[in-house]
């Protein structure tokens, strides 16, 4: 029994991580930092599903995301790019303690960054998650040239930050650029 209840958990993983799209360097410079205090506060994804976003300096929060099964952390950077609202999740310095099973051991064995589209009121957060697939089939088919690293699991972008945000203000009305979105409601 335990092993069907691991085995769905990492499934559930899985389907989170395929809207991650890692990248060494962040996706803001200072300059491009906001201040919105709406995302401050317990946001709910699903039953038993949590997200609390807490105020750490004028430009930047802390993230805890909770579930029945895990805890994990990150520090998030609010920026405006265009007219669009990006959210840059980082782990928090004691990542190397996630255990490889929660979201962000499997996320980032190593620190690196990973960003969603932002759509926010004052009662609900909207993440839009990058398709990995999509960012692949434009690399074999050459039509970007964002540096990168490929491995046979994963994409990670080791473009500097000012490529990365000439990169996502391209994209960034194109749906299909974006796999999976996780709506949080205010509690």
């Amino acid at each position: 029994m335990k092993n069907w209840i691991a085995l769905g958990f990492i499934a559930c993983l899985l389907l989170l991580i395929n809207g991650c799209i890692p990248s060494i360097h962040p996706l803001y410079t200072q300059k491009d930092l906001i201040k919105d205090d709406r995302i401050v506060g317990t946001w709910g994804e699903a039953p038993k599903k949590q997200w609390i976003f807490k105020a750490l300096s004028n430009k930047s929060y802390g993230l805890s995301y909770s579930d029945e099964e895990v805890e994990d952390k990150f520090v998030t950077h609010l920026l405006k790019l265009g007219d669009n609202y990006y959210l840059d999740f980082y782990p928090q310095e004691d990542h190397k303690e996630a255990d490889a099973h929660t979201i962000l051991g499997y996320m980032t064995q190593l620190p690196v960054h990973n960003f969603a589209k932002l759509e926010i009121n004052e009662t609900q957060i909207q993440m839009h998650f990058f398709d990995t697939e999509w960012l692949e089939k434009l690399f074999e088919q050459r039509k970007i040239r964002i540096k990168h690293e490929k491995t046979s699991n994963y994409i990670l972008l080791t473009a500097p930050t000012k490529d990365l945000q000439q990169f996502i203000l391209k994209y960034a009305d194109e749906e299909a650029a974006y796999s999976k979105t996780i709506i949080l409601n205010k509690q």
